[in-house]
């Protein structure tokens, strides 16, 4: 059975539909999450972003700065949790230790964290400070 073309304009207008409703859901989703917004305002203009992008094409530049925000929050997570374990280890296994460099090598030979040799000396520095301060 062939499609008239009414039936090809509905589905393409669905298609087109689904696909804003998406990124304008993935964006508020963003926005909930950094506590912009409550889910019960995402809820209620779920719809009126959704209509917006689909004809306004100018909301893109939004979208791609909360996505470059959540994005740099991510980021900066991870980096935290990173220097959080090497400090972990650090707090463990420095002492066995004479300079700061066999440390480092040591760090990342034990694959303690995901980083390279100058970082893990950059944050074993920055933890011998830390301990210096207490």
């Amino acid at each position: 059975m062939k499609k008239n073309k009414n039936q090809n304009n509905g589905i393409k207008q669905l298609a087109v539909w689904k696909a804003a409703e998406s990124k304008a859901a993935s964006v508020l989703d963003v926005l909930v999450r950094n506590g912009y917004i409550s889910n019960a305002e995402k809820n209620l203009n779920l719809n009126e972003a959704t209509l917006a992008i689909v004809e306004n094409k100018q909301w893109e530049h939004i979208f791609a700065s909360a996505r470059a925000n959540a994005s740099n929050e991510m980021s900066k997570k991870s980096a935290e949790l990173k220097k959080e374990k090497l400090f972990s280890w650090l707090d463990s296994n420095l002492k066995e230790y004479k300079t700061l460099d066999e440390a480092a090598e040591a760090a990342f030979e034990a694959k303690a964290v995901t980083l390279g040799v100058d970082r893990i000396r950059q944050l074993i520095t920055l933890y011998r400070k830390g301990i210096a301060g207490k």
